[in-house]
């Protein structure tokens, strides 16, 4: 039986890495009574994934924890009551999470089913003087151009301490860039191939840290449901 949730990160929770939120989520789980299906051999692991890595530092929603439970997803015998209950377990989950993760829907899956996302919005909210911010939307707003133009956009990505750098074109990432007002909303692709980093789109389009009012968000997953046979 596989069971899906959809959570929201935000506060101080955004600054969790990968690994940390995915320790945080099995914690939980074990405090909630939650009974996790592990993996055989001599190191059992429990079933457990976030298919969509997050950068830490960035808020998210509508992200997915994909949990493998023990036990059937049938009615238990001589009652109508479904074996599992969407709405206790998101109540129990919810319970023994920190503040920042938010558990937002939880839905059951079939067991073979594997989730991977397709589109994510990253969301820049910038920080300007009105007198500022006019020169610097207009500065963006040809940046913004330039890059959806160009056929190529080629960016030193280091690899780890073996592999070092190396040039990757993340052209081919980048769905979409619209500038609202001091908002910048970038739609990427995600792919075998991987994505484009939050760190690299702030490289892209010439920002510092120093220029956000705000934590980056990722929104808008796009998810594709792959079932193997």
């Amino acid at each position: 039986m596989q069971v899906v949730v959809e959570f929201s990160m935000s506060g101080n929770a955004r600054f969790l890495s990968h690994a940390e939120t995915a320790r945080v989520f099995q914690r939980a789980c074990v405090r909630a009574a939650v009974e996790l299906e592990y993996s055989s051999g001599f190191n059992p692991r429990p079933r457990l994934s976030l298919p969509l890595p997050r950068s830490v530092g960035v808020e998210t929603e509508g992200d997915l924890l994909c949990l493998g439970l023990s036990g059937p997803a049938e009615p238990v015998a001589d009652s109508e009551q479904p074996f599992f209950d969407a709405r206790q377990f998101k109540r129990d989950l919810a319970e023994q999470l920190p503040d920042g993760i938010e558990v937002l829907s939880v839905g059951v899956e079939q067991k073979n089913a594997s989730f991977q996302p397709r589109l994510a919005t990253y969301i820049f909210r910038l920080s300007a003087p009105r007198r500022q911010g006019q020169d610097m939307r207009r500065r963006l707003q040809s940046r913004i151009q330039q890059l959806l133009a160009s056929d190529r956009l080629e960016l030193q990505r280091y690899k780890g301490p073996k592999t070092g750098a190396r040039k990757v074109d993340v052209r081919a990432f980048l769905d979409s860039i619209v500038l609202d007002g001091l908002e910048i909303a970038v739609r990427c692709r995600v792919g075998p191939g991987g994505s484009v980093r939050v760190d690299e789109l702030l490289k892209l389009l010439e920002l510092g840290i120093d220029e956000l009012d705000g934590p980056v968000r990722r929104t808008e997953v796009k998810w594709q449901e792959q079932v193997k046979c």
